[in-house]
């Protein structure tokens, strides 16, 4: 724990001299910056919960930019420090659902490739698939104003968002770009308390 003390310090400085930037406009920080939270950020997943995170050429499949299968959270090496940071916060939050008190809540919600059309899905269904994406959101914010502060709050909400309507769009696995449009100053989402987690291996889950 000392050296995760020692690594968080290390990004202190920084993010004390940002701060009041950030508070107004994160989009003032450098990709160095990211790749430096990114690196935080997968440390601390390891100490503090016992989930490591590991960068991989192909994630099984060369759609898929993410996997997590409750024992470990997997990227794809290719992605940018900002996409990687945000997937990483995110899939910790479906980690927490898929491993917490309330996973059999999450047992009917179709993530089947053959769903990623979200379009086809009725409205119970679909409500049921924002209600999930929305709360793995909340936990992702819980952990980073743990290790950050509120400080990314803004950033990402703002990627949550442009995620949630790039996947929405999706229409085929096979035929789709990487490319996410995030906009700034969407609505801030709101931190929800991260309960407690028995890590365990179950079927993988993908990020397209």
């Amino acid at each position: 724990m000392a050296r995760l003390s020692s690594w968080k310090g290390d990004l202190c400085d920084g993010i004390n001299m940002a701060q009041k930037f950030l508070e107004m406009d994160y989009r003032l920080l450098s990709e160095d910056y990211f790749r430096l939270i990114q690196s935080i950020l997968t440390q601390y997943l390891s100490f503090q919960f016992g989930l490591p995170v590991i960068e991989k050429d192909v994630v099984d499949k060369a759609c898929y930019v993410g996997s997590f299968d409750g024992e470990t959270i997997a990227i794809r090496s290719d992605l940018g420090p900002q996409h990687a940071t945000f997937l990483i916060a995110h899939l910790f939050g479906h980690t927490v659902q898929s491993c917490g008190p309330n996973k059999e809540a999450y047992s009917l919600i179709e993530m089947s490739p053959s769903f990623t059309n979200v379009k086809n899905l009725s409205e119970h269904a679909f409500e049921r698939l924002r209600y999930y994406e929305n709360e793995a959101a909340e936990f992702a914010i819980m952990l980073l104003e743990d290790v950050f502060g509120k400080i990314l709050n803004q950033w990402y909400s703002d990627w949550a968002v442009a995620d949630w309507e790039y996947f929405t769009g999706i229409t085929s696995v096979n035929k789709h770009s990487r490319a996410i449009k995030v906009e700034y100053g969407k609505s801030r989402i709101r931190a929800k308390a991260v309960p407690a987690i028995d890590l365990h291996k179950m079927q993988p889950m993908y990020a397209y």
